[in-house]
């Protein structure tokens, strides 16, 4: 990890060290992270949803999660798409910011990203099931109506 040289003068960008429990009013910064090879989507179907989140029984996620202390978008998607799809990185790419106050005052920061994978994928503990389709058989998500998801890769895709 890179440390920068840089010094705060206005306490911008003063963090302090993480801690290991939620503080309410605290921040999330969670990468939703939509996985593609060539012209096929991949995700991945959590029986009891993904660990360590409030999913519905047989959740049908892309791979998901906070991004570390320290780390880089490129190390946080190549660790979540490796720990839940098995797969490397190739190129990640934001596509969308989302930020909201959630009901216990916890504010969520959620950059959506386009992540050109690589390799075979690997079905993870907790899993049952990759599943791999193209916008032409796009299945029932959990969390993306058939519409939202098509508008949100669509322009990415018209461009390559």
């Amino acid at each position: 990890m890179k440390i920068s040289k840089y010094i705060a003068k206005d306490n911008e960008a003063n963090f302090a060290k993480p801690i290991k429990s939620q503080v309410i009013g605290g921040t999330h910064i969670t990468f939703e992270l939509i996985t593609k090879k060539n012209d096929t989507f991949y995700m991945t179907r959590w029986p009891d949803g993904l660990p360590g989140h409030d999913d519905p029984p047989n959740a049908l996620r892309f791979p998901h999660g906070l991004i570390r202390f320290g780390e880089s978008l490129e190390d946080c998607a190549g660790r979540l798409v490796k720990d839940q799809l098995g797969m490397k990185v190739k190129h990640v790419e934001v596509l969308y910011w989302d930020s909201y106050l959630d009901e216990h005052g916890h504010w969520h920061i959620e950059p959506g990203c386009l992540v050109e994978v690589q390799g075979k994928s690997k079905l993870p503990k907790g899993a049952d099931k990759i599943v791999s389709f193209t916008v032409e058989n796009i299945p029932k998500m959990t969390f993306w109506s058939k519409t939202d998801f098509i508008e949100t890769v669509q322009c990415k895709m018209d461009q390559t």
